[in-house]
């Protein structure tokens, strides 16, 4: 089996060349209330950044790229709704007062 990242591969749960999960397995809400929530909820330092420059100027890109099993570049999708989401009901009551 080869990484869906950088094609190297993969003999164990991850890759040894870029540290991608040898199964990307294909979203569920069981699945995103089980694993994904809490931990991607939190974890802002993987690829926050880099993703939203990604969905601003080339979105169909990423997209592709994000379905196609290389997510190691980029932020957990369901994550950045969330926050984007959170931050928008946070902007929003500050905007009243």
């Amino acid at each position: 089996m080869n990484c869906l990242n950088c094609g190297t591969e993969v003999n164990k749960n991850y890759c040894e060349n870029c540290g991608q999960k040898a199964s990307t397995k294909r979203f569920s809400l069981r699945r995103l209330l089980d694993r994904e929530f809490l931990s991607g909820a939190f974890m802002l330092n993987k690829g926050l950044l880099f993703t939203l420059k990604v969905l601003f100027t080339r979105p169909g890109h990423g997209i592709r790229e994000f379905i196609q099993g290389k997510r190691v570049r980029y932020f957990n999708a369901f994550s950045l709704l969330l926050l984007l989401i959170t931050l928008l009901f946070f902007l929003d009551d500050f905007s009243d007062l």
